[in-house]
């Protein structure tokens, strides 16, 4: 992409961090990324809780400070049709091999494995999941109700389960 011959170009992208889109433009054009914060972002944040508060760290692309933003939760989403045992090997695959799942994508290199299950997933988690999380003993079980998100050890109607590792 080409530097625009007038002196600034607003371009709002909603991507993953690093991000080659903006590695180009910076190697053609001197560019700034402007922080977005507001009570609107606060809002969507409250309501839509698979989003979240990030920064984008300074040295990534070379930037004197930390630029506020916000993010969305790193997700594998499948069909509800696909095998249980398939979607329990994807899950077991996973955390075995947590480190090496890191480095298939810079954007997942800030990815904990006590982050991977929380109350800011956007879908609920697949059966195939659900047992592999109840089986192993590094997670635990809990239930969050979508009106006041307490936890609760039953699951009636219109509540999920989820999983935490143990220490989060």
């Amino acid at each position: 992409m080409p530097c625009a011959p007038v002196r600034s170009t607003l371009i709002f992208e909603l991507i993953g961090h690093p991000a080659s889109l903006i590695e180009e433009t910076q190697a053609q054009c001197a560019i700034r990324l402007i922080g977005i914060e507001s009570k609107a972002v606060d809002a969507l944040l409250r309501e839509a809780p698979y989003y979240v508060n990030a920064a984008i760290p300074a040295e990534l692309y070379g930037f004197r400070d930390p630029v506020a933003s916000f993010g969305v939760v790193a997700t594998i989403v499948t069909s509800a049709n696909m095998p249980e045992t398939i979607a329990y090997t994807l899950v077991e695959a996973v955390v075995e091999h947590f480190e090496s799942f890191k480095r298939l994508d810079p954007a997942l290199n800030r990815l904990t494995l006590d982050g991977i299950v929380s109350d800011r997933m956007p879908a609920p988690l697949h059966p195939g999941a659900l047992k592999f999380f109840s089986r192993n003993r590094a997670f635990y079980l809990l239930t969050v109700r979508p009106n006041n998100r307490e936890a609760s050890d039953r699951s009636p109607k219109g509540e999920r389960q989820l999983f935490f590792c143990e220490g989060s």
